[in-house]
């Protein structure tokens, strides 16, 4: 969501939020970071410079945290264990510049052959979200349950983090779709019924911890006539242009001076 998936600037999250603001903004935000990589980021290009950092928090952020604490990966983890780590990833723009054109070939282009060929794996599986329900592949799309501990744990980090910066925390819970479709509006979820039991659980660590907890579900989805006019033709995944426009909107309004 943060990363401005499925919109092009500027009508993502980031660019909105600049023009609002009439203020610079970075966007930290990548497709498929969860809870720990979010603070890793954050250790990594937090500056002094930097007055307000906004978390973003969608309910499968859970799934990908799951993820991050059962791979064990060392790098990731020094980030929890050592308050002084740091790759200096602000130095190393090179490096990662070379790193991720490295990803771009091996993942998506196919240089085996005297032809460069796009390799279509990825657009398959979004074109698979568009088929009917009948020829759907499905999985069960439950949610993961939160690690509440180690969440704390992490957002009490980024929090003592943010006030060392002299920076002020907000915690910004975007919702999805599936909280607002029901069997007869196409739910995907094969229950039927969304369970927001990782929002009630989200929301009442963050306020325990005395974060600013921006709800967009509050805030601008549930006050709409029929918030899947938010998404993409009222499916699944990320907010379209209308959408992010009104996110940001109560961003703004929720967090400026």
């Amino acid at each position: 969501m943060t990363h401005g998936a499925c919109v092009n600037r500027p009508d993502d999250i980031g660019s909105v939020l600049r023009t609002l603001s009439n203020k610079s903004v970075l966007n930290l935000g990548y497709g498929g970071n969860a809870p720990l990589t979010q603070y890793a980021t954050l250790r990594e290009y937090l500056t002094p410079k930097v007055k307000k950092v906004l978390w973003a928090f969608v309910d499968n952020d859970t799934g990908g945290f799951i993820k991050e604490l059962n791979a064990k990966n060392k790098i990731l983890l020094n980030y929890l264990n050592d308050p002084a780590f740091t790759q200096n990833l602000k130095l190393r723009q090179k490096e990662i510049n070379t790193l991720a054109n490295d990803v771009i070939k091996s993942e998506y282009i196919d240089t085996t052959k005297e032809l460069k060929f796009i390799k279509l794996t990825y657009i398959r599986e979004k074109l698979n979200s568009y088929l009917p329900e009948k020829y759907k592949p499905h999985e069960d799309l439950k949610l993961s349950p939160l690690p509440s501990s180690s969440f704390k744990d992490i957002l009490k980090l980024a929090k003592e983090l943010t006030i060392e910066n002299n920076s002020k925390l907000f915690f910004v819970y975007l919702p999805l779709c599936e909280r607002y479709k029901t069997k007869d509006k196409g739910c995907w979820f094969k229950r039927g019924k969304y369970d927001d039991i990782n929002y009630r659980e989200v929301k009442k660590i963050v306020n325990e911890l005395d974060i600013p907890f921006i709800d967009i579900h509050e805030e601008v989805f549930s006050k709409q006539k029929n918030p899947l006019e938010l998404f993409p033709f009222e499916l699944k995944k990320h907010y379209n242009v209308l959408g992010f426009k009104k996110t940001s909107e109560g961003i703004y309004r929720l967090t400026k001076d």
